[in-house]
């Protein structure tokens, strides 16, 4: 019994820093309300620090995206243009130095290993890639609605630089999305469930889809799609034993992302 209470705690522990992390800057609070929040979200992470170790490692990304999160968001409004996911990157460079400096860190984390390209892996990549293309393409054309609501994402640029942007969209969206799903997530998820694979993959899934409500795909239809394409990209995780093979799978969702925003907003 006491063993499933520190278990029960742990989890709730990591939900609350990492769902209150993803969600602080959204929240339209004022800043100084948002930094006093992300500071409190270290208080869990403290917890898991003392009870599960390999927890704590993922965890900690998202406490230090919490406190510097604020002031990140405030700089970032002055830019010309969207940079995808760019709000992640002084947190993410943070926790790196802070894994690869502190003695007994990295033991934890086994996201960094590259993984495999086995038959499954590639299998389950090709289904996604084609998979994902379609559902994507069939989102747009029957559940969406107006595009235009995704403008902001579309700079003003000659078409060749568009395009350009477009693979880099493409490319920076996946990184820091895997980093923070298939990498964070995942390794946070096995370490809470003590090896229940299933369950890392599906709670890593349901996180995941809840936070793209707002994105593309986005709304209800669109979380259900996210739920399904982020158990394929949990299972070539797991077949590949690395984030190698998740990350190019998203990378060619983006791109059509990219590609239909392109002929839906521009063309």
């Amino acid at each position: 019994m006491a063993v499933t209470a520190r278990r029960t705690a742990d989890v709730l522990a990591f939900l609350l820093v990492a769902v209150g992390s993803l969600m602080l800057p959204y929240t339209g609070w004022p800043f100084v309300a948002r930094l006093l929040v992300g500071v409190l979200l270290c208080v869990p992470v403290a917890r898991l620090a003392q009870t599960n170790r390999a927890a704590f490692v993922p965890a900690l990304f998202f406490a230090i995206h919490a406190v510097i999160a604020p002031p990140v968001f405030l700089a970032l409004e002055r830019l010309p243009f969207y940079v995808p996911q760019s709000y992640f990157l002084p947190a993410a460079v943070a926790y790196l130095a802070v894994l690869f400096t502190t003695p007994g860190l990295r033991e934890h984390a086994r996201w960094y290993r590259r993984g495999d390209a086995n038959r499954l892996t590639i299998a389950l990549g090709v289904i996604l890639v084609v998979g994902s293309a379609g559902a994507l393409v069939a989102w747009a054309s029957f559940v969406a609605g107006d595009l235009t609501r995704f403008a902001r994402w579309v700079p003003d640029l000659p078409l060749p630089l568009l395009v350009l942007y477009g693979v880099l969209f493409a490319a920076a969206n996946a990184l820091f999305e895997e980093f923070i799903a298939r990498a964070l997530l995942y390794d946070a998820f096995v370490a809470l469930f003590e090896g229940r694979l299933w369950a890392a993959v599906v709670a890593q899934a349901l996180l995941f889809a809840l936070w793209h409500y707002d994105g593309f795909p986005g709304g209800p239809v669109g979380v259900g799609m996210v739920f399904v394409w982020s158990l394929f990209l949990g299972a070539m995780r797991h077949t590949s034993r690395g984030v190698v093979a998740p990350l190019v799978a998203h990378f060619f969702a983006d791109l059509t992302i990219g590609g239909i925003l392109l002929f839906a907003i521009v063309v």
